[in-house]
């Protein structure tokens, strides 16, 4: 399930699991402002989730994700 808690639509183009990044089947998602998406997958993050969404200006950005049980959170940078 991906949260978007932002004013902001969120597309979703790619998903990897795991330490290897393991690409996971994808269709792109578009995540509206302030809502929720589900996006189902079968491997195991516990290596980390990598994220790739499209950014203001069409490019590709991909942001690591720590995941804890059902819970992934970006990693700062």
């Amino acid at each position: 399930m991906f949260d978007n808690p932002t004013p902001y639509h969120v597309t979703v183009v790619a998903l990897a699991a795991g330490a290897n990044r393991a690409a996971q089947p994808l269709d792109p998602v578009m995540v509206n402002p302030k809502s929720t998406a589900s996006v189902p997958f079968s491997a195991s993050a516990a290596g980390g989730l990598f994220v790739t969404h499209v950014d203001d200006y069409g490019g590709q950005v991909t942001v690591e994700y720590a995941c804890d049980g059902n819970a992934c959170r970006s990693v700062k940078r």
